[in-house]
C-alpha cells in the first residue's frame, strides 16, 4: 500500500511540475527541519519510532548540499533495538519552469543498528538520485524523486524512491510529510520547518 502511494505521489510530482500556474514562486532549496520518523522494516512485527532532523542549503542558482540523520527504536522485554540512517548529498538543480526544479545528487548513505547487550554495527555506502520539486501555489510544494542505493554490507542494492511534500504557513515557516522506500525499509516522516 505505501509503496502504490509513493509511486501515485512520484508520478503526480512530475505531472504537475509543467502544469503548475506561472504566478506562484519558486520551491525552497534552504532549509532546516525536524519531526517524528517511523521505520517499517520486513519481517518485524512492531515499527520503530525516533525523530530525524535534515537541512540543506543552496549555495549558488544550481549547486546544493542536503544532509539528514534519522533515528527510530523500539524496546521489548528488556531489550531495545535502534537504527540510525545518515545522509550527505552533492547536487546541481536546473529550472524547468517558473516553479519547478529538476535535481540530480550524488551522496554518503550510512546505516548503523545497536542492540541492548549485543552491541553496534554500522556500515557506509553511496546513493544517486534525480527528482523533480514544484511549488504549486505560494503556500503547497511537493517533489518526488527516485535513485539507487547501495551498502554492501547490508547486502543493500536496490533502487530507493521518496515522495514528500510541504505546507507553508508563512513565506518561511511549514510542515510537511514525506516517505522513503528502499530494499526493505520504509521511513515514514513528519516534520516542522523553517526555510531561508
Amino acid at each position: 500500500m505505501k509503496s502504490n502511494i509513493i509511486t501515485l505521489a512520484t508520478a503526480a510530482t512530475f505531472a504537475v511540475a509543467f502544469t503548475a500556474h506561472a504566478d506562484t514562486s519558486s520551491p525552497k532549496w534552504t532549509y532546516l527541519q525536524a519531526g517524528y520518523t517511523q521505520l517499517d522494516i520486513d519481517g518485524f512485527d512492531e515499527e520503530p519510532d525516533g525523530f530525524g532532523v535534515e537541512g540543506a542549503y543552496l549555495f549558488n542558482e544550481n549547486v546544493f548540499v542536503r544532509g539528514r540523520y534519522q533515528e527510530a527504536s523500539l524496546e521489548e522485554r528488556g531489550y531495545k533495538y535502534t537504527v540510525d540512517l545518515g545522509s550527505i548529498a552533492l547536487g546541481y538543480k536546473t529550472s524547468i519552469s517558473a516553479n519547478s526544479d529538476l535535481y540530480g545528487a550524488i551522496s554518503i548513505e550510512r546505516i548503523g543498528e545497536e542492540l541492548t547487550y549485543y552491541g553496534s554495527d554500522s556500515e557506509t555506502g553511496y546513493g544517486a538520485y534525480v527528482g523533480i520539486k514544484s511549488r504549486l501555489s505560494d503556500i503547497f510544494e511537493l517533489y518526488g524523486e527516485a535513485g539507487y542505493l547501495k551498502i554492501s554490507d547490508y547486502d543493500i542494492s536496490d533502487a530507493s524512491f521518496e515522495a514528500g511534500t510541504n505546507l507553508y504557513f508563512t513565506e518561511n515557516f511549514g510542515a510537511g510529510v514525506s516517505y522513503r522506500k528502499f530494499d526493505d525499509i520504509g521511513i515514514l516522516g513528519a516534520n516542522i520547518r523553517y526555510a531561508f
